[in-house]
């Protein structure tokens, strides 16, 4: 994570200091960035205006345990589980920790032939994942699927989407954990989370088990806590016991630098596929598809506007669509008739967005702890070099 973000965070806090979210959004950047004191005095802000806090008690445990004091962090865990089991207790009808939001099983409806562009992906996951597997009662075939596949790359490239897609391809069932919602806010899996996701995965065999956000427990930091052992341990547990010919293993992140190295060994995520921005195709049909659903109609140049994109995500797309529809409606508040949204407000919404992959490709390529690592990132900086031109 960059120090342009937390500068830019800290700006945000001290023109809003009221608003929660940022300051815990500014602590987790520190954290990542090793500010813990820094990070600790943000959420311990928060507890002075509300002192059962759930996730800034559990970011504090982590800060304190981070700096070298346990026992500040062990007195910040108790204060987080009375808190938690004080809101079981008035709730005795509250679900288990493993509920419909933090694990799905599904029937994929989705395909390689419904993903348009990412043609790159689409090869490499042909050559990784699909082959091998459907052909694994050849026992050379079978020792080629991957016993976890890692994708990561920017938020909003398409990581569970194409996910969704070679689980489709495969016909298989889709298993899928939102790891951050299976574990609690310092960092520990819930009991047996991540195990019972991989025990359901199992029961409704051959399946797809997708575990996003992975880098919740597979964070390379949290190894030196002991609630960051714990989840790790367990991930580990379901990989290692993995049968890859049953069950596929699949992450996603958008922090690979922060994954543990001991999850990229052998046996565990032992492959991993960068998840680039939408190229142009993508691009442009999501473009399209987000022209369907405006109140207003459209009037513009989809194909070149898809093509003045690069570096935008799908979340982007979706702000320059809202920045338009503002722009749009403006103009028909002032000529009090229905305009359509056309190129002059897509032009100036455009300069308005953020290219949010551009930011992410910088910060990969700058992060120290990620530019050291084997080759297994080498597409990465291929990718950069190929396509970042700013980044050289």
């Amino acid at each position: 994570m960059s120090d342009d973000l937390v500068t830019r965070l800290v700006a945000a806090v001290e023109a809003e200091p009221h608003r929660r979210l940022l300051r815990i959004e500014l602590a987790n950047a520190l954290l990542h960035v090793g500010h813990f004191d820094d990070a600790l005095d943000q959420v311990r802000r928060i507890l002075a205006a509300s002192p059962g806090d759930p996730e800034a008690l559990g970011l504090a445990a982590m800060a304190c345990e981070l700096a070298g004091d346990p026992s500040t962090g062990a007195a910040y865990a108790a204060l987080l589980r009375q808190q938690i089991a004080g809101a079981v207790a008035s709730d005795p009808l509250r679900p288990t920790p493993l509920n419909a939001e933090q694990i799905a099983l599904t029937v994929p409806l989705v395909s390689f032939a419904d993903v348009v562009g990412y043609t790159d992906e689409k090869r490499r996951f042909d050559g990784l994942v699909l082959q091998p597997v459907r052909h694994h009662r050849d026992p050379d075939a079978a020792a080629q699927i991957p016993s976890g596949l890692l994708l990561y790359g920017p938020a909003g490239s398409g990581k569970s989407h194409l996910a969704h897609a070679i689980a489709g391809e495969l016909h298989l069932n889709l298993v899928k954990v939102n790891v951050a919602s299976a574990v609690d806010p310092w960092g520990a899996a819930l009991p047996g989370a991540i195990r019972r996701a991989c025990e359901l995965a199992r029961d409704n065999a051959p399946s797809l088990l997708l575990l996003e956000e992975i880098e919740a427990v597979g964070h390379r930091r949290l190894r030196f806590t002991p609630h960051g052992r714990e989840a790790l341990d367990e991930l580990i547990e379901v990989l290692d016991q993995n049968d890859r010919t049953k069950v596929l293993i699949v992450a996603s992140t958008t922090a690979p630098w922060m994954i543990n190295p001991v999850l990229r060994g052998d046996g565990r995520f032992d492959r991993s596929i960068l998840v680039g921005p939408p190229d142009c195709e993508a691009r442009e049909a999501t473009l399209e598809r987000l022209a369907r659903t405006r109140l207003l109609p459209v009037q513009a140049d989809l194909h070149a506007l898809a093509a003045r994109c690069e570096g935008c995500t799908t979340d982007d797309l979706n702000m320059l669509f809202s920045v338009a529809a503002e722009l749009a409606f403006r103009d028909v508040v002032d000529r009090a008739v229905v305009v359509p949204l056309d190129d002059r407000h897509f032009d100036s919404a455009l300069e308005r967005i953020n290219r949010s992959a551009n930011a992410w490709f910088d910060m990969a390529y700058n992060f120290p702890e990620f530019t050291d690592d084997s080759s297994e990132f080498d597409p990465l900086f291929d990718y950069i070099r190929r396509n970042v031109r700013r980044l050289g």
